[in-house]
Formats: structure tokens, sequence, C-alpha cells
């Protein structure tokens, strides 16, 4: 015989008992979720129930929190704004959701995720809350590190990036600069020539170069030795220094060969400071090793030209220098150029 000849074979189960069925599923359903807090609260925001994993995150068992306010899960310093604010958001918005510190039974803090939400009656009116709180102090912390150490990194960058600038001004100015008596070079001379060039002929201003080159240096080295030549040298930009304004610019462009710029100085001009120069020279002996001797120098003088380059400004100077060496029997000769202007 079969079931359906039996009465009440196909008979549906009451509602009540289906809902208590769904219900104790649901509930086996909760206690089996270990990684997150999942309970119910009253419209007044106290515990009615409480999972496993609550009562692994927040330290409670079920009978020490049900009937408490969640209140005692925020800090006191957060404890009397926040819950409150929680629920009435959650039932204004259907949703309250908010990363922040919560508070274990032992009073310890976590880094929490809370996120609430309403639960309607019949009636649709607010019977109560559902909460899930999940402790993301790890992932808190990872971020946390991940972004020291990216804050660490672009310290680091910018800290390297200072040094290799600083480096790269330092070796800038080593490569312009002579080692030996610290004023510029030839490469460090011509950038800066090129660009008061380019200055003086937007003001319609002249400026004047002289070329320096110190007589007998060889026998000056042969003689006393290196070391006084190089002392020699070091006289020398002392007294081209003394002569020179604020934006004058000299140059060791040779072994004993200067070049010096005099903004907005004339050839007339340029050789009065070229004499006063070689005066200077010649009246500062040089002591080496117990030994003094005396320098002597020879200077060729130009002025710039409008739309002469710079080497043809050399070039003049060079020339008058060479007239100044061949009279330099007579000792510190001084001659100045043939203009162009």
């Amino acid at each position: 015989m079969s079931d359906a000849n039996h009465p009440g074979a196909d008979k549906p189960a009451p509602a009540s008992d289906r809902s208590a069925r769904n219900g104790a599923m649901a509930q086996l359903m909760i206690d089996s979720i270990h990684d997150y807090a999942v309970f119910m609260l009253d419209p007044a925001g106290n515990v009615l129930n409480w999972n496993i994993g609550a009562k692994r995150i927040m330290g409670y068992a079920a009978d020490e929190i049900i009937g408490r306010h969640f209140s005692c899960f925020y800090p006191e310093e957060t404890r009397d704004s926040e819950p409150q604010r929680a629920l009435v958001t959650a039932a204004r918005l259907r949703s309250y959701e908010e990363e922040g510190w919560q508070v274990r039974m032992d009073g310890s803090r976590f880094w929490s995720n809370v996120v609430i939400e309403p639960v309607y009656g019949a009636a649709g009116d607010v019977i109560g809350f559902a909460e899930v709180t999940r402790d993301t102090s790890e992932r808190r912390a990872a971020v946390e590190a991940l972004r020291k150490a990216n804050e660490d990194l672009e310290r680091r960058v910018e800290e390297r990036t200072r040094e290799l600038e600083a480096l790269n001004a330092e070796l800038g100015r080593l490569a312009d600069t002579d080692p030996l008596t610290g004023i510029y070079n030839r490469r460090g001379f011509a950038s800066v020539a090129r660009h008061e060039m380019g200055r003086s002929s937007r003001y319609k201003t002249p400026f004047s170069v002289l070329c320096v080159d110190i007589d007998n240096f060889k026998m000056i080295n042969d003689t006393f030795g290196h070391a006084a030549g190089d002392m020699a040298l070091q006289m020398v930009v002392k007294q081209m220094g003394g002569q020179l304004r604020g934006g004058d610019i000299m140059a060791r462009t040779g072994g004993d060969e200067f070049v010096l710029l005099l903004l907005e100085t004339t050839s007339d001009r340029a050789v009065g400071v070229a004499e006063r120069l070689c005066q200077g020279v010649a009246s500062t002996p040089t002591e080496a090793a117990g030994t003094a001797f005396a320098t002597m120098v020879s200077i060729g003088v130009a002025q710039w030209a409008p739309n002469e380059t710079i080497d043809d400004l050399l070039a003049r100077a060079d020339a008058a220098l060479y007239l100044a060496k061949a009279n330099g029997a007579r000792g510190c000769v001084v001659v100045a150029g043939e203009t162009t202007a």
C-alpha cells in the first residue's frame, strides 16, 4: 500500500513548525560563523542573541552580554554618542557602516568594521537591528605598515633626490672651477661670459676683458719648484681679486694664464685696472721654502664690440697680451688691443 493511501501523507507542515525550523536553521548558520560577530539588538540597542563569532571577537559569553546595551562595545570617549548615532543612522538610511575602535570584555581595543541594518515588523516599523562586526585590526595594521613604508620610501627618495641635486650642483661647480685657485676654469668662464655678453647687448653697456700671463713662469717652477709656482699662481689670483668689483669675473684659462671680465667697463678704465694689478703683483713677493722671489705679469686688454663673439674678443685681448709679452723686458707690461667698436 502506497503512502498516498495514508491520510495526511501530503499534508504540509503547519506554518508555525516551518517558521520554527527556519529560525533554528538560521540560528545554526549564524552560530557557525566564527570570523564575524553576528547578533540582534532590540530597538533600544540591547543585545538579544549572540553567536560563536561574537564570543570569539568580543570575549563575552552569551549569558554575560544578552540584555546589556551594545554601547559597552564602544570606547569611553565615544560611548555616549556613537552607539545612538549608529542606530539613528541605520533606521534613517536603512544601513549603517563604520570603521573604528571597539572594546572587548577584557578592556582591550581592536579596530573593527561595523554594519548595522534595521529589522522591520509587519507594519513597517523598526522592531530591532542586526549587527555584524568584524575584527579588521590585522588589515588596518597592514595598511598602516604599507602607508609608513610608502612614507619612508618617499622620504628616502626625497633625501636621495636632494643629495643627488646637491652632488650634481657640486659636480657642476667643480666642472667649472679651477681646483688650485678656486676661481672659474675655461669652461666656467665661457658660460658666464656668454651670459654677460647677452646682458650687455640688451642694455647697451660696455665690458672689457684682461688676458693675464705670468712672465717666466717655467723659470719659477724650474728654480723654486712646482709648489712655489702654485704659490705664485695663488698670489696673482689674490691680487686680481683685490681689483675686482661685485659681478666682475676671473678665471684661470691655462697653466699660468688668466682672464678677467670687467662689467660696464671701457678699455680706458680696464687699462687702469690692469696697471694697478700689474703693480700689485710686482710689489708682492712670493715666499717658498724660505726664499722670496718677485713675480711679473703681462696683460692684454680689449673692450667688447657689439655683435662680436666672446672668442673674437678673447682673440683680440690675447693679441694685445702677445705684444705685452714681446715687450716683457721692461717688466709688467699692459697693452690695449685694437678696438673694433
